[in-house]
């Protein structure tokens, strides 16, 4: 879960990036709405030095908005991924790993091999098989 600190310095950033996208997107806004009115003032007959005109203008206004609000939602899931991602790495860490219970039987314990039946040699215990084998007669018993 995530802390009430890191929740308000996410909400923090977001909010500080929300303010950057939109100064660049006001700036925009104004430009538009300058080349608007340069272009009304050249319906007097004036020279326009804006190219584009009115339409000009509006697309900078679209293109404004657009940044402003696309820039604020973007800080918002980038900004709320890098929580997540840090969360997912402190649940990481917290968690211990427990290795899990290998089916290892031990050999039978005792004080002396037993032997052979067929030759009497003494036996040897293989674990992989768990199995005796008689290296004399080079088979499992």
């Amino acid at each position: 879960m995530v802390k009430w600190g890191r929740a308000w310095r996410a909400a923090g950033a977001w909010l500080g990036w929300s303010i950057v996208w939109g100064i660049v997107g006001i700036i925009f806004i104004v430009v538009g709405f300058v080349i608007i009115g340069e272009s009304a003032v050249n319906l007097s007959g004036n020279f326009n030095y804006f190219a584009g005109g009115a339409a000009g203008g509006t697309i900078l206004i679209i293109i404004g908005g657009l940044i402003w609000g696309l820039g604020s939602v973007a800080a918002f899931f980038k900004i709320n991924a890098e929580v997540v991602a840090d969360e997912m790495k402190n649940q990481n860490r917290m968690q211990t790993y427990t290795p899990a219970p290998q089916n290892v039987v031990a050999a039978p314990v005792a004080q002396t091999a037993p032997v052979c039946p067929t030759c009497g040699s003494p036996l040897r215990f293989i674990p992989q098989y768990q199995r005796w084998y008689c290296d004399k007669e080079g088979k499992y018993v």
